[in-house]
């Protein structure tokens, strides 16, 4: 069976000013090329080494690792909060600082004569006396309460809350 082509034959048609490559890169060039650009690496660090003196000042050698701090003056500490430099250690002594108020005694405002006991104690005495209780509250005083909350707002005012404000 023949090849059958379809559409025009293009074949002929050529642009005589495009065209590629017939020929490998110059091995001469790309060496060449590296040569340069490794002078020009070497320059360019001579030239910054150069300024870093000219601007760091005369005792700062190039050779010689020296802090940022003894070049430029004392560090600066960064704003609150910091970083921790030790959290397991701030951690235990926190935990120090609780068991010692816990399991002591203390002042919490020596003036008013209010102080703080161990909690060993502080259960006995509960167990002793028992919780302290408040009288109870009947609901409806509650409720009148409520109404008279009301009525100093400018709502309605009950009888009971008449007798309320009138006790007071």
């Amino acid at each position: 069976m023949s090849e059958e082509k379809h559409g025009p034959d293009i074949s002929a048609l050529r642009n005589p000013g495009v065209d590629y490559e017939r020929s490998d890169a110059s091995v001469r060039g790309v060496v060449w090329f590296l040569f340069v650009l490794t002078i020009a690496g070497v320059v360019i660090s001579l030239v910054l080494a150069g300024l870093y003196k000219f601007f760091a000042g005369p005792e700062v050698s190039l050779l010689v690792h020296q802090p940022s701090r003894g070049v430029y003056g004392a560090s600066v500490q960064p704003p609150e909060p910091r970083l921790q430099p030790d959290p397991v250690m701030e951690m235990n002594e926190l935990a120090a600082i609780q068991e010692q108020r816990l399991h002591g005694y203390g002042w919490v405002d020596q003036k008013s004569g209010v102080a703080h006991i161990p909690i060993e104690r502080a259960m006995e005495l509960l167990a002793q006396r028992g919780l302290p209780q408040r009288p109870p509250q009947p609901a409806t005083q509650f409720r009148e309460n409520i109404n008279y909350g009301a009525a100093a707002a400018g709502g309605v005012v009950t009888p009971a809350a008449q007798a309320q404000k009138q006790k007071k």
